[in-house]
């Protein structure tokens, strides 16, 4: 994240995608609904010595708190994707979009359940739920205590 110094917020930095020059792909998984396919793929990641990038819902940490510190303990990056993946904009039909305030508390919902219930924190990495994102979300990015990093398609 950059900080614009003329408005002292955060502009995103939107990843879609890495270096060309180097061999390499990242995964992502989200993990918001139910427990679906999560300990298939954490076996299949680990069976493989892979590393994946896991976007938790705080809903789903506190829903599935073995298989979250399991995606801990195994090395595998959190993403924060919100407490209870409410859309930020009007991607969703017959719903408001969140204010910045309700987002913020989304964000910061999210974080604490991780801190409380694994012991660690998104380090800065974002997705959006539904990947709804537009301009009047950027401000949104930055705050007091946090700066993050947007991650879209790594």
């Amino acid at each position: 994240v950059r900080p614009d110094t003329s408005t002292h917020h955060a502009v995103p930095s939107i990843y879609t995608r890495g270096n060309p020059s180097r061999k390499a792909v990242a995964l992502t998984f989200d993990a918001g609904a139910g427990l679906g396919y999560a300990a298939s793929i954490l076996d299949l990641l680990k069976a493989n010595n892979i590393k994946g990038t896991f976007g938790m819902t705080g809903r789903w940490v506190l829903d599935n708190p073995s298989v979250a510190k399991r995606v801990v303990d195994e090395g595998h990056q959190v993403l924060n994707h919100t407490f209870d993946h409410r859309s930020f904009t009007e991607g969703n039909p017959g719903r408001r979009p969140l204010t910045r305030a309700q987002r913020w508390k989304e964000i910061d919902d999210a974080e604490a359940t991780y801190h409380r219930v694994l012991g660690v924190g998104s380090d800065g990495w974002f997705r959006p739920p539904y990947m709804a994102w537009d301009w009047t979300c950027g401000c949104c990015w930055t705050s007091p205590a946090w700066c993050w990093r947007s991650c879209w398609r790594c």
